[in-house]
């Protein structure tokens, strides 16, 4: 690709092999500095071709032998086990190792939501995010994924053991079950809270998962911070929580 661009950028998809990058300048025998930068999703080594001679203006030397490039040896890694759920992170996650509200939505929705009559939202996967980013980001890393991604299968299991009709939708009374499975006894004014405002006329797998993992959140800030069955909280205490 020949270009009078300062900078160049391009994308390209390869399959495994060696590749080899070669800079020129767009007329003959000038010569130039240029910076290569190569971003590669897997792992890739690069490795720079030193001390080449230029023998096409080497006129008043002899004919020197060819020297051909050594192909560098790479030793290959012991293959390490990947677990499932780094494996799911692997397939959306950005150059940054890092997933967006975007790509956790779609993720959730490729992984659990097929099929479904509804799904997760983009404002479902911020509050996801605004929930489990403990790097305070505003991404999602895989530690935080690891957390996420297990409390989502646990509270998939849940729900397809309390859907007896396999109907896809859980009543109130079976939402109470629910919670009341792991310990945690609500009355039904906060029932009713919780799936108005994450489920509306009916509760879903998806709109189900979002109350669990609400639930849970609030449970483990106030098992973190309570004594004796009280919690006392600063304001910035309070305020984190209420943007969670």
């Amino acid at each position: 690709m020949y270009s009078y661009s300062r900078d160049i950028i391009e994308e390209y998809s390869l399959a495994p092999g060696e590749y080899v990058v070669i800079p020129s300048t767009m007329k003959p025998y000038m010569s130039g500095d240029f910076v290569l930068t190569i971003f590669s999703k897997t792992d890739a080594q690069v490795t720079p071709q030193e001390g080449g001679h230029d023998h096409d203006h080497d006129h008043d030397h002899e004919e020197e032998e060819e020297t051909r490039p050594v192909t560098p040896t790479v030793q290959p890694k012991p293959e390490e086990e990947v677990s499932p759920a780094r494996a799911i992170f692997n397939r959306y996650r950005d150059q940054d190792d890092l997933l967006s509200a975007l790509q956790l939505m779609k993720l959730l929705n490729d992984q659990l939501s097929a099929g479904s009559r509804s799904g997760f939202s983009y404002d479902n996967a911020r509050s996801l995010i605004a929930m489990y980013d403990t790097k305070r980001i505003r991404m999602m890393a895989f530690s935080d994924f690891e957390t996420l991604w297990k409390k989502v299968t646990e509270y998939k299991d849940l729900f397809k053991s309390l859907d007896k009709n396999y109907n896809g939708f859980l009543s109130d009374e079976e939402i109470l079950m629910a919670l009341g499975s792991v310990g945690w006894e609500v009355q039904q004014s906060l029932l009713r809270l919780l799936v108005s405002r994450y489920s509306g006329s009916s509760t879903t797998l998806e709109s189900f998962i979002m109350i669990m993992l609400r639930m849970n959140k609030g449970s483990n800030v106030f098992t973190e911070r309570s004594e004796d069955g009280s919690i006392t909280m600063t304001w910035t205490d309070f305020s984190e929580l209420m943007a969670m």
